[in-house]
């Protein structure tokens, strides 16, 4: 297969695109911080991730268990849409939003609890695993008052 002069840029613009993300990765992130692959994505759907050249790996990372029904699910994207139309994100400790509320009530129903709690019922806190990490202490000490 012959490529045209203009295919040929256009791939050496996106190689240089690509390694020069690899060096501000370099640059900007400590070396703790592994990659496992020299992808460097460009967008994704379903379990397949692809590259600027078309390259596609399947993703059975998938953000460490944060997207289990793949990337740009059509429901999933619907509903971020219509989420952030309405308000991206308010601090639960500032203002109550019902979101959080409904997600709390949907845990104490699926989850075995210690016993009774406030009420006769169980309390969950909802957290981000790696969100507010110097908080969670202090969290999780008034959460077995």
């Amino acid at each position: 297969m012959t490529r045209s002069a203009e295919d040929v840029r256009a791939a050496a613009m996106a190689d240089a695109a690509r390694y020069d993300l690899v060096a501000r990765r370099r640059t900007a992130i400590a070396r703790g911080v592994a990659v496992a692959l020299p992808l460097v994505v460009q967008e994704a759907s379903g379990s397949v991730l692809r590259d600027g050249d078309g390259r596609e790996v399947i993703d059975f990372a998938g953000g460490v268990g944060c997207v289990n029904v793949g990337h740009a699910h059509p429901a999933v994207v619907a509903a971020i849409a219509a989420q952030a139309a309405r308000y991206t994100h308010a601090c639960f400790q500032v203002a109550t939003y019902e979101p959080y509320v409904a997600l709390a009530e949907r845990l104490n129903a699926l989850v075995p609890g210690p016993g009774p709690r406030a009420g006769g019922h169980r309390r969950r806190r909802v957290r981000h695993p790696r969100a507010g990490r110097a908080l969670q202490p202090q969290e999780l000490a008034r959460s077995a008052e």
